[in-house]
């Protein structure tokens, strides 16, 4: 480092956002109050937002963002941008709907440090009232859980990794706007590197659903769930029955309503995967 050159940050945090809603200034606020604030970067992507303005206005106030704009491409091209914009050896992804607790950045470092090549923690719900916010995060981290609490793919709503490892393996760009993670953890571990898991790094998610959000949301899972088997060459196209039963019994568990719009979520969810099938087969891909 040169005389007066500013020291390079321990920890990036990439936010992909476009057209955010008011939650992104909550999640911004969250960062900038990090334990690690002294050695943290924050790195916001706008992935083709049509409220530019909007964008400005919203990160006017947080002096320590910094701001990365590129053409509509899809939240794995955002990844990638963000972490080529990124100057820590450790690269943490968060949502713009999201908000971090104090130590969320010290926590998942600290686990890469510790051998992990890539982890994250748990997201909760920030609005447990909300039966949709509540049946979509219990059907997200149930199909994200392996037997024994470990992960079977890290969400990118609370992910850490070494940033030579998101250089030498980037999220697939095909992946425009669910399934991004999980494809590119399956990569991870075929290719021998190990995901780990911090349960005190903790995030909470702000996704405020109505039933057209929740149902859309879910839509375009199923969207992804294709692009994804279709990238693994599954001979199951819809994955294994047992991952179903897991979060209806999850879903149920958690209450008869959670239960029954988790079944309407898996309703949405095959939907997405029929259309996506479909528009591949016209494309002819």
């Amino acid at each position: 480092m040169t005389d007066g050159a500013p020291a390079a940050p321990a920890v990036s945090v990439v936010v992909p956002t476009r057209d955010p809603g008011p939650q992104i200034a909550r999640c911004l606020a969250a960062l900038e109050a990090q334990t690690l604030h002294h050695a943290l970067e924050i790195i916001v992507v706008d992935d083709g937002s049509h409220t530019v303005d909007a964008i400005d206005e919203a990160l006017a106030r947080f002096s320590r963002v910094r701001l990365e704009r590129v053409r509509r491409r899809g939240i794995a091209a955002a990844r990638n941008v963000g972490v080529l914009a990124a100057r820590g050896p450790i690269v943490c992804f968060i949502d713009d709907d999201c908000e971090s607790e104090p130590e969320w950045a010290a926590r998942l470092a600290e686990m890469i440090r510790s051998g992990a090549d890539a982890g994250g923690g748990p997201t909760v719900t920030g609005r447990p009232e909300n039966l949709y916010d509540a049946a979509t995060q219990t059907v997200v981290n149930t199909a994200a859980e392996l037997p024994g609490g470990r992960p079977s793919f890290l969400p990118g709503s609370n992910l850490a990794c070494r940033r030579d490892v998101l250089l030498a393996v980037p999220f697939d760009e095909r992946f425009s706007g669910a399934g991004e993670d999980r494809e590119w953890c399956a990569r991870l571990v075929r290719l021998g590197y190990r995901l780990g898991c911090e349960e005190t790094a903790v995030v909470r998610h702000y996704q405020d659903l109505s039933f057209g959000s929740f149902w859309r949301k879910h839509v375009g899972y199923g969207r992804g769930a294709y692009t994804f088997m279709r990238s693994q060459g599954s001979a199951t196209p819809l994955g294994p029955s047992a991952r179903y039963r897991k979060i209806a019994r999850a879903s149920f568990d958690a209450g008869l309503r959670i239960g029954l719009l988790a079944c309407l979520a898996q309703l949405a969810t095959a939907v997405g995967f029929i259309q996506e099938m479909s528009r591949a087969l016209r494309l002819g891909h």
